[in-house]
């Protein structure tokens, strides 16, 4: 989903970057709480609020070139 993402937006002048990347650090999220162990498989509160941001971002932009 994030490469096909990427591909069909990367010309497209109206989608910042930013969506790009939040994609992919959203993804190591899905990834901690689908087969997450240890001590590695901890977001830290901080990490969490700022996923919850960065999502709300996306759906707001995705929402806006919808209308």
């Amino acid at each position: 989903m994030r490469s096909t993402f990427a591909r069909l937006v990367k010309d497209d002048p109206r989608i910042d970057r930013a969506a790009t990347r939040f994609l992919g650090r959203a993804c190591r999220f899905k990834e901690i709480a689908d087969h997450g162990t240890g001590p590695q498989a901890v977001a830290t509160v901080v990490e969490a609020q700022e996923a919850i941001g960065g999502a709300a971002r996306f759906i707001d932009d995705i929402a806006g070139l919808l209308g």
